[in-house]
C-alpha cells in the first residue's frame, strides 16, 4: 500500500558542516529526509515499515488492526489506518495517563481507539497480555483482526522496507557522486535493511548505528536473525552476519526514552543550524553520535557523513524543556 512520500529528500547540511569544522576541516554532512515520508507530523522510518504491513493486512482482508504501543510506531500505525479506513485499536499502558499528549494524542486524532491497561511492575508485558484478550474478544464477535507484532513479517516488512530504501539511497548518492559514505542512524531494522542491500550489492557504505536502549538490544542483538528471516523469504543470495554491523552504545545513557544532555544538544544544534526538529530519544542521540564523531580526528578527507533521520520529532512534547 503506498502510504510515504518517496523519494525523500537527502540534503546537504551546509550551516551544520561550518559549525562542526574546525579551522579550515570542514566535514561534509548529508541529510537524508526520512522525516518526510509524511507531510503532517512525520511518518519516519515506520512509515515505509507501514506500506508492507498494512498491504498484507487488506490482502488478508482483516478488518481491525490491533497494535501495542505509544510512540512513534503506534501512531504511524494510527496514520496508516486513517488513509486505508481501517478501524485501529491501539493498547497502550494507563501509566500515559492524564496527560494524553504527543504520539497519543495525535493517534486519537486520527481516529485510534486507545484502550488503556491498569499499569503494574511491568507495564509493556501488562499491555501485550491485554492485547491477547482483545484480540480473542474481537474473534468471537466476527472480526478478523490484524496483529503484526506477533507475527514475523512484524521484522521482515520492516527490514524489507529498507532494502527498498537502500536502492533509492543508492541512486541519490550517485546522482551527487558520493563515493564512500559513512551513516548514522538509529539501530534496528532500518540498521539491518540498510546494511543488508550494501552487502547484497556490493556497496562501499559504512553504517553505524546508534543503540538508544530499546528492548531488542541486549542481552543480544537479533540482527543476524531478522537478516536470516528475509534472506529465506525472499531469496537472497547472502545473510548478515553480526560482526558485519556496527552498533555503538555509547549513547545509551540515562535509559531508553530518557533524554541525555548530549542528545538534548544535538536536538538544539540541528534545530539552530539547519531548521531541523529531532526528538532527544531517538535521533537526537544518533545525531549526537555523528556530532561527536564529525569534531574527532576519525573523518577520512574524502568521506561523506550521511545522517539518516528516521523521524520521531512529535516525542518532543513528551519533555518540558530541552534546557538554555
Amino acid at each position: 500500500v503506498q502510504l510515504a512520500n518517496l523519494p525523500t529528500p537527502l540534503e546537504k547540511c551546509h550551516r551544520l558542516s561550518k559549525y562542526l569544522s574546525k579551522n579550515t576541516n570542514e566535514p561534509t554532512i548529508y541529510i537524508k529526509r526520512d522525516d518526510l515520508t509524511e507531510s503532517s507530523m512525520g511518518g519516519g522510518n515506520k512509515l515505509r515499515h507501514m506500506e508492507f504491513r498494512l498491504g498484507d493486512a487488506l490482502a488478508k482482508n482483516c478488518d481491525i488492526y490491533l497494535y501495542t504501543d505509544y510512540s512513534n510506531s503506534g501512531r504511524v500505525a494510527a496514520i496508516g489506518c486513517a488513509k486505508a479506513g481501517m478501524p485501529y485499536v491501539q493498547v497502550v499502558s494507563s501509566e500515559r495517563l492524564p496527560n494524553v499528549r504527543s504520539n497519543l494524542l495525535l493517534s486519537s486524532i486520527l481516529g485510534a481507539k486507545l484502550h488503556y491497561v491498569n499499569s503494574g511492575t511491568n507495564p509493556k508485558e501488562e499491555a501485550f497480555k491485554e492485547t491477547n484478550i482483545i484480540e480473542q474478544e474481537l474473534i468471537e464477535t466476527g472480526h478478523k483482526p490484524y496483529r503484526i507484532q506477533t507475527m514475523p513479517w512484524y521484522h521482515q516488512s520492516a527490514v524489507i522496507s529498507y532494502l527498498q530504501a537502500a536502492i533509492e539511497l543508492d541512486s541519490q548518492f550517485k546522482d551527487l557522486g558520493i563515493m564512500n559514505p559513512h551513516i548514522f542512524l538509529v539501530t534496528g531494522h532500518s540498521h539491518v535493511g540498510l546494511q543488508l542491500a550494501s552487502k547484497l550489492l556490493g556497496l562501499r557504505w559504512e553504517i553505524t548505528g546508534i543503540a538508544v536502549g530499546q528492548s531488542f538490544e541486549s542481552p543480544a542483538l537479533p540482527f543476524e536473525n531478522w537478516s536470516d528471516q528475509v534472506s529465506n523469504l525472499i531469496g537472497l543470495p547472502v545473510a548478515l552476519k553480526l560482526t558485519e554491523m556496527t552498533v555503538n552504545f555509547d549513547y545509551v545513557e540515562p535509559g531508553y526514552h530518557h533524554p541525555s544532555n548530549k542528545s538534548l544538544n544535538a536536538v538544539r544544534v540541528m534545530g539552530n543550524a539547519e531548521g531541523i526538529f529531532l526528538d532527544p530519544m531517538y535521533t537526537g542521540k544518533a545525531m549526537a553520535a555523528l556530532i561527536d564523531y564529525a569534531i574527532s580526528d576519525s573523518v577520512k578527507p574524502d568521506q561523506t557523513l550521511v545522517f539518516l533521520h528516521t523521524g520521531g520529532h512529535p516525542m518532543l512534547f513528551d519533555i518540558e524543556s530541552i534546557g538554555p
